[in-house]
């Protein structure tokens, strides 16, 4: 276990691990009181050299596993005791991405909103909203979620708000479009993820129940 300090100045005692999906590994950071962040390794040939676990590997990123695999490589601590509360603590967002990538609808999680933006800023209402309101299977654009944030000209700072998303995938800044049915925009870890994600869900329109996001 670590410490993590955030945005508000608090420190939270944190626990990661490291999980293989469909797109690659990732690597999850929680704390007791929810989701840190979600991070893309980067895989390079000398990764690859030094790597065990080389069927965890895509060699080519434009061409990710078809097969819906995922599971738990590791907590990231050596002491078994302390890797064994790492889990406990990170189970939650193990538990919401297995259902995700094998298909069976994700449940609630918990967000540690400290680690995502200061209070009452722009940015950590854009991304509550988007992690509220657009679902899987959905999808909104800069401009919609801009409108739903009650700043309908700020389709720039909706963009600027998801390049500091920390929590990819579970806070869903891939179902963010380009106005026009633009595919499929900037993407965390690279634009075949975003696609990947997309075509995973098999997007069906604007958020479920809300009609138009503008209204």
């Amino acid at each position: 276990m670590s410490k993590s300090q955030h945005r508000s100045g608090v420190e939270c005692q944190t626990a990661s691990c490291r999980l293989i999906t469909p797109i690659g590994k990732i690597r999850l950071v929680a704390c007791r009181s929810g989701i840190h962040s979600v991070d893309w390794f980067k895989t390079d040939a000398k990764d690859d050299d030094n790597d065990d676990d080389h069927r965890y590997q895509h060699s080519d990123p434009s061409k990710p596993s078809t097969k819906l695999e995922f599971g738990l490589l590791d907590a990231e601590d050596d002491d078994k005791e302390k890797a064994n509360d790492d889990l406990s603590i990170v189970r939650p967002g193990v538990n919401w991405l297995e259902s995700y990538f094998l298909k069976k609808r994700p449940t609630s999680l918990e967000i540690c909103w400290k680690s995502v933006g200061q209070e009452a800023s722009f940015t950590l209402r854009v991304l509550n909203l988007l992690f509220e309101r657009v679902e899987f299977g959905q999808t909104v654009t800069y401009k919609e979620l801009a409108v739903l944030a009650g700043s309908p000209n700020a389709s720039r700072a909706v963009g600027q708000a998801m390049r500091k998303n920390p929590i990819p995938l579970i806070i869903p800044c891939h179902r963010v479009l380009p106005s026009g049915g633009k595919l499929p925009g900037n993407y965390t870890g690279g634009k075949w993820i975003k696609v990947w994600l997309l075509e995973h869900e098999k997007v069906s329109g604007s958020p479920e129940g809300k009609g138009n996001p503008e209204a």
